[in-house]
């Protein structure tokens, strides 16, 4: 298991779980990254990662990834 953060450009993660305070954690269900979802990491770019949940893109800064758990998809 690793954190969002970690994940490269193309590759897709399976989203395990969420840390961090309520508030957060539920900002960051309301974006559709639930455990079960899957994740296409689309794109590293300075201190930002974007990716493709349920459709739809995401910016997300790396440190909001790194309270992201996921598994790399086989």
């Amino acid at each position: 298991m690793i954190t969002l953060d970690k994940a490269w450009s193309g590759d897709i993660v399976n989203v395990v779980d969420t840390i961090g305070d309520n508030s957060f954690r539920c900002r960051l269900m309301e974006m559709g990254l639930v455990p079960g979802t899957k994740v296409n990491v689309i794109m590293r770019l300075e201190g930002l990662i974007l990716i493709e949940v349920r459709g739809g893109k995401i910016t997300l800064r790396n440190e909001d990834a790194k309270n992201v758990r996921v598994t790399l998809e086989a």
